[in-house]
Protein backbone atom coordinates (compact mmCIF):
# COMPACT_ATOMS: atom_id res chain seq x y z
CA UNK A 1 0.00 0.00 0.00
CA UNK A 2 1.44 3.37 -0.97
CA UNK A 3 1.85 5.81 1.91
CA UNK A 4 -0.57 8.76 1.89
CA UNK A 5 0.15 11.99 3.76
CA UNK A 6 -1.95 15.09 4.39
CA UNK A 7 -0.11 18.32 3.62
CA UNK A 8 -2.01 21.61 3.62
CA UNK A 9 -5.26 19.76 2.87
CA UNK A 10 -3.74 17.99 -0.15
CA UNK A 11 -3.33 14.24 -0.26
CA UNK A 12 0.14 13.25 -1.38
CA UNK A 13 0.43 9.63 -2.34
CA UNK A 14 3.78 8.10 -3.14
CA UNK A 15 5.30 4.72 -3.72
CA UNK A 16 8.80 3.86 -2.60
CA UNK A 17 10.50 1.79 -5.31
CA UNK A 18 13.25 -0.46 -3.96
CA UNK A 19 13.37 -3.44 -6.36
CA UNK A 20 14.09 -3.91 -10.05
CA UNK A 21 10.70 -5.56 -10.49
CA UNK A 22 8.86 -2.55 -9.08
CA UNK A 23 10.99 -0.17 -11.15
CA UNK A 24 10.01 -2.07 -14.30
CA UNK A 25 6.35 -1.50 -13.40
CA UNK A 26 6.95 2.23 -12.87
CA UNK A 27 8.60 2.54 -16.28
CA UNK A 28 5.74 0.69 -17.97
CA UNK A 29 3.16 2.90 -16.25
CA UNK A 30 4.83 6.13 -17.38
CA UNK A 31 6.38 5.28 -20.73
CA UNK A 32 3.59 7.00 -22.70
CA UNK A 33 3.20 10.02 -20.41
CA UNK A 34 3.52 13.37 -22.21
CA UNK A 35 5.66 14.73 -19.39
CA UNK A 36 7.05 13.81 -15.98
CA UNK A 37 7.78 16.03 -13.00
CA UNK A 38 11.28 14.99 -11.93
CA UNK A 39 13.65 15.75 -9.10
CA UNK A 40 16.73 14.15 -7.58
CA UNK A 41 18.25 14.15 -4.13
CA UNK A 42 21.99 13.73 -3.91
CA UNK A 43 25.07 14.33 -1.80
CA UNK A 44 28.03 16.31 -3.09
CA UNK A 45 30.24 17.50 -0.28
CA UNK A 46 33.73 16.26 -1.03
CA UNK A 47 33.16 14.37 -4.28
CA UNK A 48 33.72 15.35 -7.90
CA UNK A 49 30.49 13.72 -9.00
CA UNK A 50 27.07 13.95 -7.36
CA UNK A 51 26.14 10.80 -5.44
CA UNK A 52 22.47 10.18 -6.07
CA UNK A 53 20.30 9.19 -3.12
CA UNK A 54 16.79 9.36 -4.58
CA UNK A 55 15.06 9.90 -7.93
CA UNK A 56 11.50 11.24 -7.84
CA UNK A 57 9.01 11.21 -10.69
CA UNK A 58 5.44 12.42 -10.63
CA UNK A 59 2.54 12.31 -13.07
CA UNK A 60 -1.17 12.96 -12.60
CA UNK A 61 -0.72 13.41 -8.86
CA UNK A 62 1.02 10.07 -8.32
CA UNK A 63 4.63 10.06 -7.14
CA UNK A 64 7.26 7.33 -7.35
CA UNK A 65 10.36 7.59 -5.17
CA UNK A 66 13.08 5.44 -6.72
CA UNK A 67 15.80 4.32 -4.33
CA UNK A 68 19.07 4.00 -6.31
CA UNK A 69 20.82 2.57 -3.25
CA UNK A 70 18.54 -0.50 -3.23
CA UNK A 71 17.55 -0.79 -6.89
CA UNK A 72 20.31 -2.75 -8.59
CA UNK A 73 19.71 -1.81 -12.23
CA UNK A 74 19.04 1.85 -12.93
CA UNK A 75 19.45 1.13 -16.65
CA UNK A 76 15.81 0.07 -16.47
CA UNK A 77 14.95 3.78 -16.32
CA UNK A 78 16.79 4.61 -19.53
CA UNK A 79 13.88 3.91 -21.93
CA UNK A 80 11.72 6.27 -19.86
CA UNK A 81 14.21 9.13 -19.85
CA UNK A 82 16.05 8.57 -23.14
CA UNK A 83 13.65 6.71 -25.41
CA UNK A 84 12.77 7.90 -28.90
CA UNK A 85 9.45 9.28 -27.65
CA UNK A 86 10.43 9.83 -24.03
CA UNK A 87 8.30 12.21 -21.93
CA UNK A 88 9.31 15.82 -21.46
CA UNK A 89 11.16 16.02 -18.14
CA UNK A 90 10.00 18.90 -15.96
CA UNK A 91 12.52 20.10 -13.37
CA UNK A 92 12.91 23.13 -11.17
CA UNK A 93 16.44 24.56 -11.45
CA UNK A 94 17.60 21.62 -13.51
CA UNK A 95 21.37 22.11 -13.71
CA UNK A 96 22.37 19.85 -10.82
CA UNK A 97 19.73 17.27 -11.77
CA UNK A 98 21.19 17.12 -15.27
CA UNK A 99 24.59 16.45 -13.72
CA UNK A 100 23.05 13.55 -11.80
CA UNK A 101 21.51 12.15 -15.00
CA UNK A 102 24.79 12.49 -16.84
CA UNK A 103 26.62 10.71 -14.04
CA UNK A 104 24.11 7.85 -13.74
CA UNK A 105 23.34 7.26 -17.43
CA UNK A 106 26.22 9.01 -19.19
CA UNK A 107 23.86 11.23 -21.15
CA UNK A 108 22.08 14.55 -20.88
CA UNK A 109 18.27 14.16 -21.03
CA UNK A 110 17.09 15.16 -24.52
CA UNK A 111 14.01 17.19 -23.54
CA UNK A 112 13.83 19.39 -20.47
CA UNK A 113 11.50 22.08 -19.15
CA UNK A 114 12.79 24.14 -16.23
CA UNK A 115 10.06 25.88 -14.22
CA UNK A 116 12.61 28.28 -12.78
CA UNK A 117 13.43 29.44 -16.30
CA UNK A 118 9.72 29.58 -17.09
CA UNK A 119 9.06 31.75 -14.06
CA UNK A 120 11.79 34.11 -15.23
CA UNK A 121 9.74 34.83 -18.36
CA UNK A 122 6.57 35.55 -16.42
CA UNK A 123 7.83 38.12 -13.92
CA UNK A 124 10.79 40.22 -12.85
CA UNK A 125 11.84 37.49 -10.42
CA UNK A 126 14.59 35.89 -12.45
CA UNK A 127 15.40 32.81 -10.35
CA UNK A 128 12.66 32.06 -7.82
CA UNK A 129 13.14 29.02 -5.61
CA UNK A 130 10.62 26.18 -5.64
CA UNK A 131 9.41 27.01 -2.13
CA UNK A 132 8.51 30.56 -3.14
CA UNK A 133 6.83 29.37 -6.33
CA UNK A 134 4.73 26.75 -4.54
CA UNK A 135 3.55 29.44 -2.16
CA UNK A 136 2.78 31.90 -4.97
CA UNK A 137 1.03 29.43 -7.28
CA UNK A 138 -0.65 27.09 -4.82
CA UNK A 139 -0.71 28.87 -1.48
CA UNK A 140 1.24 26.04 0.12
CA UNK A 141 4.12 26.74 2.50
CA UNK A 142 6.60 24.04 1.53
CA UNK A 143 8.91 22.95 4.37
CA UNK A 144 12.61 22.73 3.53
CA UNK A 145 14.04 21.21 6.71
CA UNK A 146 15.30 18.14 4.84
CA UNK A 147 17.25 20.06 2.19
CA UNK A 148 20.59 19.20 3.79
CA UNK A 149 19.67 15.64 4.69
CA UNK A 150 22.03 12.74 4.19
CA UNK A 151 20.26 11.16 1.24
CA UNK A 152 22.67 8.22 1.15
CA UNK A 153 21.85 7.05 4.69
CA UNK A 154 19.37 4.21 5.04
CA UNK A 155 16.64 3.89 6.01
CA UNK A 156 15.29 7.19 4.73
CA UNK A 157 13.05 8.81 7.32
CA UNK A 158 9.31 9.47 6.77
CA UNK A 159 10.05 13.21 6.73
CA UNK A 160 12.67 12.76 4.02
CA UNK A 161 10.28 10.72 1.89
CA UNK A 162 7.47 13.22 2.31
CA UNK A 163 9.78 16.13 1.51
CA UNK A 164 10.98 14.37 -1.65
CA UNK A 165 7.43 13.49 -2.72
CA UNK A 166 6.13 17.02 -2.18
CA UNK A 167 8.72 18.51 -4.53
CA UNK A 168 7.44 16.68 -7.62
CA UNK A 169 3.79 16.60 -6.49
CA UNK A 170 3.64 20.40 -6.42
CA UNK A 171 6.07 20.83 -9.32
CA UNK A 172 3.59 19.10 -11.61
CA UNK A 173 0.78 21.43 -10.54
CA UNK A 174 2.96 24.50 -11.11
CA UNK A 175 3.99 23.25 -14.55
CA UNK A 176 0.38 22.86 -15.67
CA UNK A 177 -0.46 26.43 -14.69
CA UNK A 178 2.79 27.84 -16.05
CA UNK A 179 2.32 26.15 -19.41
CA UNK A 180 -1.04 27.86 -19.87
CA UNK A 181 0.39 31.24 -18.85
CA UNK A 182 3.34 31.01 -21.24
CA UNK A 183 1.12 29.97 -24.13
CA UNK A 184 -1.25 32.86 -23.48
CA UNK A 185 1.52 35.46 -23.74
CA UNK A 186 3.43 33.72 -26.53
CA UNK A 187 6.62 33.00 -24.59
CA UNK A 188 6.64 29.22 -24.42
CA UNK A 189 9.11 29.04 -27.30
CA UNK A 190 11.38 31.48 -25.43
CA UNK A 191 11.53 29.14 -22.46
CA UNK A 192 12.14 26.17 -24.72
CA UNK A 193 15.08 28.00 -26.31
CA UNK A 194 16.62 28.75 -22.91
CA UNK A 195 16.16 25.16 -21.76
CA UNK A 196 17.80 23.90 -24.95
CA UNK A 197 20.78 26.15 -24.23
CA UNK A 198 21.11 24.52 -20.81
CA UNK A 199 21.06 21.08 -22.42
CA UNK A 200 23.62 22.12 -25.03
CA UNK A 201 25.94 23.39 -22.31
CA UNK A 202 25.89 20.11 -20.42
CA UNK A 203 26.46 18.08 -23.58
CA UNK A 204 29.99 19.49 -23.70
CA UNK A 205 32.39 17.04 -22.10
CA UNK A 206 35.01 18.21 -19.62
CA UNK A 207 38.44 18.15 -21.25
CA UNK A 208 41.10 18.17 -18.49
CA UNK A 209 43.75 19.66 -20.75
CA UNK A 210 41.51 22.70 -21.36
CA UNK A 211 40.70 23.40 -17.70
CA UNK A 212 43.62 25.80 -17.19
CA UNK A 213 41.75 28.34 -19.32
CA UNK A 214 39.11 28.68 -16.59
CA UNK A 215 41.60 29.64 -13.89
CA UNK A 216 41.15 33.32 -13.06
CA UNK A 217 43.91 35.63 -14.24
CA UNK A 218 45.55 32.83 -16.25
CA UNK A 219 45.91 35.30 -19.11
CA UNK A 220 48.45 37.24 -17.03
CA UNK A 221 50.99 34.39 -17.07
CA UNK A 222 53.92 34.19 -19.43
CA UNK A 223 54.37 31.23 -21.73
CA UNK A 224 56.40 29.09 -19.32
CA UNK A 225 54.13 29.73 -16.35
CA UNK A 226 51.03 29.10 -18.45
CA UNK A 227 52.49 25.80 -19.61
CA UNK A 228 53.02 24.91 -15.96
CA UNK A 229 49.47 25.93 -15.06
CA UNK A 230 48.11 23.76 -17.86
CA UNK A 231 49.96 20.76 -16.45
CA UNK A 232 48.72 21.45 -12.91
CA UNK A 233 45.08 21.98 -13.94
CA UNK A 234 45.13 18.92 -16.21
CA UNK A 235 46.54 16.76 -13.42
CA UNK A 236 44.07 18.10 -10.83
CA UNK A 237 41.03 17.54 -13.05
CA UNK A 238 42.13 14.05 -14.08
CA UNK A 239 42.94 13.06 -10.50
CA UNK A 240 39.65 14.49 -9.22
CA UNK A 241 37.67 12.58 -11.83
CA UNK A 242 39.50 9.29 -11.32
CA UNK A 243 39.28 9.43 -7.52
CA UNK A 244 35.90 11.19 -7.30
CA UNK A 245 37.27 14.05 -5.19
CA UNK A 246 36.12 17.66 -5.36
CA UNK A 247 38.84 19.58 -7.16
CA UNK A 248 39.07 22.26 -4.45
CA UNK A 249 39.77 19.53 -1.90
CA UNK A 250 42.97 18.92 -3.83
CA UNK A 251 43.92 22.56 -4.48
CA UNK A 252 41.91 25.60 -5.48
CA UNK A 253 42.52 27.80 -8.51
CA UNK A 254 44.42 30.43 -6.53
CA UNK A 255 46.86 27.77 -5.36
CA UNK A 256 47.45 26.45 -8.88
CA UNK A 257 48.01 29.99 -10.14
CA UNK A 258 50.52 30.71 -7.35
CA UNK A 259 52.41 27.48 -8.00
CA UNK A 260 52.50 28.09 -11.75
CA UNK A 261 53.76 31.64 -11.32
CA UNK A 262 56.44 30.86 -8.71
CA UNK A 263 56.92 27.09 -8.49
CA UNK A 264 57.85 25.73 -5.05
CA UNK A 265 60.78 23.36 -4.83
CA UNK A 266 59.97 21.62 -1.55
CA UNK A 267 57.19 20.62 0.82
CA UNK A 268 58.26 23.46 3.09
CA UNK A 269 57.67 25.97 0.31
CA UNK A 270 54.29 24.41 -0.43
CA UNK A 271 53.31 24.80 3.22
CA UNK A 272 54.04 28.51 2.95
CA UNK A 273 51.30 29.00 0.34
CA UNK A 274 48.37 30.80 2.00
CA UNK A 275 45.60 28.86 0.23
CA UNK A 276 46.95 25.35 0.77
CA UNK A 277 45.86 23.61 3.96
CA UNK A 278 48.15 21.22 5.89
CA UNK A 279 45.92 18.25 5.05
CA UNK A 280 46.22 19.10 1.35
CA UNK A 281 50.00 19.32 1.60
CA UNK A 282 50.07 15.99 3.37
CA UNK A 283 47.87 14.23 0.81
CA UNK A 284 48.85 15.90 -2.44
CA UNK A 285 52.07 17.82 -1.79
CA UNK A 286 54.46 15.31 -3.37
CA UNK A 287 52.15 14.93 -6.37
CA UNK A 288 52.01 18.69 -6.90
CA UNK A 289 55.78 18.95 -6.73
CA UNK A 290 56.10 16.10 -9.21
CA UNK A 291 53.78 17.87 -11.67
CA UNK A 292 55.83 21.08 -11.33
CA UNK A 293 59.06 19.19 -11.88
CA UNK A 294 57.82 17.31 -14.95
CA UNK A 295 55.30 19.78 -16.32
CA UNK A 296 56.56 19.69 -19.92
CA UNK A 297 56.82 15.91 -20.23
CA UNK A 298 54.73 14.66 -23.15
CA UNK A 299 53.57 18.17 -24.06
CA UNK A 300 56.43 19.85 -25.86
CA UNK A 301 54.24 22.53 -27.44
CA UNK A 302 53.48 25.27 -24.90
CA UNK A 303 49.87 26.52 -24.91
CA UNK A 304 49.13 29.73 -26.75
CA UNK A 305 48.98 32.77 -24.54
CA UNK A 306 45.42 33.41 -23.46
CA UNK A 307 43.53 36.45 -24.64
CA UNK A 308 43.11 39.26 -22.18
CA UNK A 309 39.53 39.56 -20.92
CA UNK A 310 37.29 41.99 -22.65
CA UNK A 311 38.98 45.34 -23.08
CA UNK A 312 38.07 48.51 -21.23
CA UNK A 313 36.41 49.67 -24.44
CA UNK A 314 34.10 46.64 -24.47
CA UNK A 315 33.24 47.11 -20.81
CA UNK A 316 32.55 50.82 -21.35
CA UNK A 317 30.29 50.08 -24.31
CA UNK A 318 28.53 47.42 -22.26
CA UNK A 319 27.65 49.99 -19.61
CA UNK A 320 26.28 52.26 -22.33
CA UNK A 321 24.03 49.46 -23.65
CA UNK A 322 22.71 48.68 -20.18
CA UNK A 323 19.96 51.25 -20.61
CA UNK A 324 18.76 49.54 -23.81
CA UNK A 325 18.48 46.24 -21.95
CA UNK A 326 16.69 47.85 -19.02
CA UNK A 327 14.17 49.52 -21.34
CA UNK A 328 13.49 46.24 -23.12
CA UNK A 329 13.13 44.44 -19.79
CA UNK A 330 10.62 47.06 -18.61
CA UNK A 331 8.56 46.61 -21.78
CA UNK A 332 8.52 42.84 -21.26
CA UNK A 333 8.04 42.99 -17.50
CA UNK A 334 11.16 40.90 -16.95
CA UNK A 335 14.42 41.10 -15.06
CA UNK A 336 17.19 42.81 -17.07
CA UNK A 337 19.44 39.84 -16.26
CA UNK A 338 16.91 37.49 -17.86
CA UNK A 339 16.77 39.65 -20.98
CA UNK A 340 20.56 39.91 -21.34
CA UNK A 341 23.25 39.62 -18.71
CA UNK A 342 26.29 41.88 -18.65
CA UNK A 343 28.52 39.02 -19.83
CA UNK A 344 26.21 38.29 -22.74
CA UNK A 345 26.24 41.96 -23.80
CA UNK A 346 30.05 41.99 -23.61
CA UNK A 347 30.18 38.89 -25.81
CA UNK A 348 27.89 40.59 -28.33
CA UNK A 349 30.01 43.74 -28.42
CA UNK A 350 33.21 41.73 -28.81
CA UNK A 351 31.63 39.78 -31.68
CA UNK A 352 30.59 42.96 -33.50
CA UNK A 353 33.92 44.74 -33.01
CA UNK A 354 35.91 41.74 -34.25
CA UNK A 355 33.50 40.45 -36.93
CA UNK A 356 32.84 37.22 -35.07
CA UNK A 357 29.71 35.09 -35.16
CA UNK A 358 27.03 36.46 -32.84
CA UNK A 359 26.56 34.63 -29.54
CA UNK A 360 24.02 31.82 -29.82
CA UNK A 361 21.42 33.46 -27.51
CA UNK A 362 20.99 36.26 -30.06
CA UNK A 363 19.81 33.87 -32.76
CA UNK A 364 16.54 33.14 -30.94
CA UNK A 365 13.84 35.31 -29.36
CA UNK A 366 16.32 38.09 -28.58
CA UNK A 367 16.93 38.57 -32.31
CA UNK A 368 13.39 39.85 -32.90
CA UNK A 369 13.31 43.00 -30.79
CA UNK A 370 16.33 43.30 -28.53
CA UNK A 371 19.15 42.63 -31.01
CA UNK A 372 18.19 45.36 -33.54
CA UNK A 373 17.98 47.93 -30.72
CA UNK A 374 21.34 46.88 -29.32
CA UNK A 375 23.04 46.95 -32.72
CA UNK A 376 21.59 50.36 -33.58
CA UNK A 377 22.77 51.79 -30.27
CA UNK A 378 26.16 50.09 -30.55
CA UNK A 379 26.75 51.34 -34.10
CA UNK A 380 25.99 54.86 -32.94
CA UNK A 381 28.46 54.57 -30.06
CA UNK A 382 31.21 53.11 -32.26
CA UNK A 383 30.77 55.82 -34.89
CA UNK A 384 31.06 58.62 -32.33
Amino acid sequence: MAPVFEQNNSEIEFTLVETDADLTKVVAAHINAPYLAVDTEFVRVDSYYPRVGLIQIGFEGRVSLIDPVKVTNLELLKPLFYGENSPLLVFHSCSEDIEVFKRVWGQVPPRVFDTQVGAGFLSEDRQPGLQRMVLAYLGVDLPKEETRSDWLARPLTPNQLLYAAMDVFYLEQIYSQMLDQLKQIGRLSWVEEECQQIINGYQQEVVPSECYKKVGDAWKLDEVSLHRLKALATWRETYAMEHDIARNFIANDATLFAIAKQPPQSIAELKALPNLKPVQVRKYGELLLSVVKNYNNGDTMPPELLEKPFSKRVKKLSKSLKEVVEQEAALLGLSPERVASRKLIERLIDSVLHNKELPYPFTGWRSVSLLPKLLTSLNGLVDD
